[in-house]
């Protein structure tokens, strides 16, 4: 089956829902096809962004709050809460998450309002480093292919990440 879609929501919550047809099938227009499965604990801050590993078995999320969690879809429960504002070297002033993406490895990346990327151990819920490379502008998209991420930020930059096998 389809991975559910996770979209994330104003509320602080992530809902799962399925996809009852392909968009593109015959039916009628009010049909949205989708169908709710199930929510996620809510976040205490808006939930900002969402990415599955490849599995469809883990959903890690980064919200306005600047928390990244990691959740087991199964479940529906919170596996890790990573609070990327700490050891920043700016006092810890919150930030938000933009971006989130997973590589197989359980490597997590989360893009920042302050233009830092984090990379996280996704396994054990912690940072293992953080790169400035957007200039102290908002981190808004990061992209994950194999091996390779890449984000984006205001500044018009795009960095390419390559993760030490």
């Amino acid at each position: 089956p389809p991975r559910p879609l996770a979209p994330p929501c104003h509320d602080g919550a992530v809902r799962l829902f399925d996809l009852l047809r392909p968009p593109s099938a015959p039916g009628p227009k009010s049909d949205s096809g989708f169908r709710f499965r199930r929510s996620m604990a809510p976040h205490k801050g808006q939930v900002t962004s969402v990415a599955w590993h490849h599995d469809d078995k883990v959903l890690v999320t980064g919200d306005s709050l600047g928390k990244v969690r990691v959740w087991n879809v199964a479940s529906c429960t919170c596996v890790h809460v990573i609070d990327v504002t700490l050891d920043t070297g700016d006092g810890g002033a919150k930030s938000i998450v933009w971006a989130v993406a997973v590589l197989r490895d359980m490597t997590i990346f989360a893009g920042d309002s302050k233009g830092k990327t984090h990379v996280i151990d996704g396994s054990l819920g912690v940072v293992d480093k953080v790169l400035s490379v957007h200039r102290g502008s908002d981190v808004l998209s990061l992209c994950a292919d194999g091996k390779d991420v890449f984000s984006a930020g205001l500044d018009c930059r795009v960095a390419h990440y390559r993760p030490a096998s």
